[in-house]
Order: structure tokens, then C-alpha cells, then sequence
């Protein structure tokens, strides 16, 4: 970026999965990403992103051979900048299901 210079972002996930009876399946994933900062045209120095996380929890059954079952539920945060000082972290969560055929 010509204009601010570098920009950073680190970030990390961890993931994990557990066979269950039954052909059944549980598994999660934590990941965070966190951005570097930039001056802005007042002169504060603050990130150039909001920070992020995520935590995904879910439950899956393999049905037959060619037939997969999965439900999910995401945490989804970030904090936004209410001031120079405060932040206001903002939550979304979400619910799904799939079910995946393969012929």
C-alpha cells in the first residue's frame, strides 16, 4: 500500500475432530485473526482492520458410503472501534445443516 505503508495481519486456528459411535463425528474450530496498524490522516495510530474471531462447533454422521449428514453452529465476533479508547465487540452466530450425496 503506497500510501500507508506494510500492512500486517496475524492469524492462527486450531481445529480438532472426534469419531463417536455409529459412524457419528464431532469436531471444532477456534481461529483469530489480528491486524497491524496504520496512522490515520488525524495521526492515531490504530489497527486497519477490526480483530476477529470464530468458534465452530459441529456434529456429522456418515450415513452410508455416499451420504454425509453435518449440522454446525458459528460464533462469529469482531470488536469495533467505539472510540480511540473503548471498543464494542459485535457477535453473529449462525446455524446450518447439510447433507451431501455423492453419486
Amino acid at each position: 500500500m503506497p500510501n500507508v505503508g506494510t500492512l500486517l495481519v496475524e492469524g492462527y486456528y486450531a481445529e480438532a475432530k472426534y469419531g463417536l459411535p455409529w459412524s457419528l463425528y464431532a469436531a471444532g474450530r477456534w481461529e483469530e485473526m489480528n491486524f497491524g496498524e496504520v496512522t490515520s490522516g488525524a495521526g492515531v495510530r490504530r489497527p486497519w482492520d477490526f480483530p476477529r474471531t470464530r468458534l465452530e462447533v459441529g456434529l456429522g454422521a456418515k450415513l452410508s458410503r455416499s451420504v454425509l449428514l453435518k449440522t454446525i453452529y458459528q460464533h462469529y465476533a469482531y470488536d469495533q472501534w467505539v472510540s480511540p479508547t473503548e471498543t464494542e465487540d459485535t457477535p453473529y452466530d449462525l446455524y446450518a445443516a447439510q447433507l451431501g450425496v455423492g453419486f
